[in-house]
């Protein structure tokens, strides 16, 4: 299927093997995988295979039988330092599959969610999560050299000792050959609880930002609270009602990096419908147009 030079970069982060007829449907070429069945592996194989499909991983592509809790949750900033370690080889045996099988760049978790265990109060401080997300990037880095596979940190939420676009180019300017996965969802989940600006943030990040996880949010008010991110974009959201302003977060990162990847994220059992989902994909169509014009 030929696709518009524009749209090219446009894809969909997809989670289990029966979600992968979404890809066709909504017309796009590109995915990023992750929490695959293990027992589904030759399926997918076959299906990258008989596509055209460029493809990036998500840490895990498949889910791991022997990790000792919910993987998602893998990240380079934990207090916890044996989980930490543990997460980062779970990440270096992803940028291995993604070198095995033809992925463009592998993404991690950046910051363990507070509700998740994620920070002992009064004993870890931003400082010493710096100290972990550097410690951790550095692995990260030298792996990626050894396999050629770019390695993307993706904000994640909740996290008081890292969440601001500082901390995030404190590591990123460490380490130069990672870059950054911006999830519009998480952010603003963040923005609202940490007073982060979010065009500030964007346009802070948009020089590393190689890919982004487009979704929407509406904070905690929304009916699918307390998770109300990863609602699917729709022109119908309007900043000036509480949503994200979707059309300026792409714009300014596809100004600063043309070549930024946007795969779109929802979750399939919370989505308004595939009508809804394909008139906010080709809303971001056209503002791709529109800029491709300017």
């Amino acid at each position: 299927m030929a696709v518009a030079p524009q749209f090219e970069n446009l894809g969909m982060v997809v989670a289990r093997v029966e979600n992968l007829w979404r890809l066709d449907a909504f017309g796009l070429r590109r995915a990023e995988f992750v929490i695959f069945d293990p027992a589904t592996r030759g399926s997918l194989l076959e299906y990258i295979r008989g596509t055209d499909l460029r493809f990036s991983v998500h840490t895990p592509m498949f889910m791991p039988e022997d990790y000792p809790e919910n993987p998602l949750l893998a990240c380079i900033v934990d207090p916890d330092d044996d989980r930490r370690c543990h997460a980062v080889g779970l990440m270096m045996h992803n940028m291995d599959l993604a070198a095995e099988l033809g992925g463009e760049y592998t993404v991690v978790h950046v910051q363990r969610p507070e509700q998740f265990a994620g920070a002992a109060p009064g004993a870890f401080r931003e400082r010493e999560a710096m100290r972990m997300a550097l410690l951790s990037a550095e692995v990260l880095a030298a792996h990626s050299d050894r396999t050629g596979v770019p390695v993307l940190l993706e904000n994640l939420m909740d996290n008081a000792t890292f969440y601001s676009a500082a901390h995030y180019l404190e590591v990123l300017d460490a380490f130069p050959q990672l870059g950054f996965c911006l999830d519009v969802g998480h952010l603003d989940m963040d923005a609202r609880r940490f007073g982060i600006n979010i065009m500030e943030f964007v346009q802070a990040l948009a020089p590393r930002t190689r890919a982004v996880h487009l979704q929407n949010s509406f904070g905690p008010t929304h009916p699918t609270a307390p998770r109300p991110w990863k609602i699917p974009v729709h022109p119908s959201q309007k900043p000036s009602d509480g949503w994200v302003d979707i059309r300026s977060v792409v714009s300014a990162v596809l100004r600063a990096n043309p070549a930024c990847v946007i795969n779109f994220e929802f979750r399939p059992d919370k989505s308004q419908g595939n009508e809804f989902i394909l008139e906010g994909m080709n809303w971001i169509r056209q503002i791709l147009i529109e800029l491709d014009e300017e």
